[in-house]
């Protein structure tokens, strides 16, 4: 049923009773026992919900699914079993989520670019640069970071995952170059960095193109 409390000052205003079912929905029913209440489908015959002894129960009508509530060690938790598996006796690698269990959840998604940086380098010295980008996010604390940076170029977004490495030939003079690409996290921002290293024997320039990046910041759930 459903009550419209239109005057909630009137000592006569409707009262609905302990077994009211306001807020169901229409296809399901509530059934009443002495030890649980059970939400069943429309034909009464399958519980889809049981709350009993502190837990509530999620039925699909093989398995228990989904478990709120005190488990067999008496811990309060929120479990959700992969099918085919019962909320109530899976092991850990046969439940898709567990409460119980630290995991990341993702707090910002960001985008930013790696700088270009040019390199000279002389027929006797080794050349090392570098330039970087900031990037605010006002977490006001450190997150874990993962960064991906797009390597495709002319065939398009290919994400490699950070810190990642280059090395390279200075055409034609003998030398070679390394670029390393890293991120740094603070509480208050994330730093995307250019590192270039020349080496001779024979002098050369090289450039380096900016280079997009995606970066994922992470924080602990229990912490």
């Amino acid at each position: 049923m459903g009550l419209h409390d239109v005057d909630k000052g009137s000592l006569s205003r409707s009262r609905p009773g302990l077994n009211a079912d306001d807020g169901q929905p229409v296809e399901s029913v509530k059934a009443h026992a002495t030890e649980a209440i059970a939400y069943r489908d429309r034909t009464g015959e399958i519980p889809r919900v049981i709350s009993k002894d502190d837990q509530i129960i999620v039925f699909d009508g093989n398995f228990n699914k989904g478990l709120f509530g005190r488990d067999g060690a008496g811990n309060y938790v929120v479990k959700i079993a992969k099918d085919g598996f019962d909320v109530l006796t899976a092991t850990d690698d046969e439940l898709i989520f567990n409460s119980a269990q630290n995991v990341f959840k993702i707090v910002d998604i960001g985008f930013g670019e790696a700088p270009a940086v040019t390199a000279s380098l002389d027929a006797t010295n080794t050349y090392t640069g570098s330039a970087a980008n900031l990037y605010g996010h006002g977490l006001g604390y450190v997150p874990l970071v993962i960064a991906f940076i797009d390597t495709g170029g002319s065939l398009g977004v290919a994400f490699e995952p950070m810190p990642y490495t280059v090395n390279y030939s200075l055409g034609g003079t003998g030398g070679i170059g390394i670029v390393k690409y890293t991120v740094r996290v603070t509480d208050n921002d994330i730093s995307i960095r250019t590192n270039i290293i020349e080496f001779g024997p024979a002098a050369g320039t090289t450039s380096t193109t900016a280079a997009n990046i995606k970066y994922y910041l992470l924080q602990e759930t229990a912490n």
